[in-house]
């Protein structure tokens, strides 16, 4: 059976383009749904909860070693939001690659 024809370098940008649109569109949709957030608001509003949250564990009667601890465990919130982001970007790209 012969092969089908390649299609103009017009047609492919003409897809690609509609492609990225109906990404666009369907990234606008889940933002809508709040299925996705923005990480730069996500970690300030963190930030401002684990600020107040460092305040009460310094004020309390815990010995200091146990302030410290707990304060080193929350302080890397930051590097845990940045894992979830890292491995949500390697789903949706090993989505994309298998649905090629």
């Amino acid at each position: 059976m012969p092969s089908p024809p390649k299609a103009s370098p017009l047609a492919a940008e003409r897809l690609r383009k509609l492609t990225e649109e109906a990404d666009n569109v369907a990234l606008k949709n889940k933002i809508l749904r709040g299925e996705v957030i923005d990480k730069a608001a996500l970690l300030k509003a963190l930030e401002g909860i684990f600020a107040a949250v460092t305040q009460i564990i310094q004020a309390s009667p815990l010995p200091a070693k146990d302030k410290a601890d707990i304060l080193e465990n929350i302080s890397t919130y930051p590097v845990a939001v940045q894992n979830v982001a890292d491995r949500q970007t390697k789903q949706v790209k090993f989505k994309a690659e298998s649905e090629k």
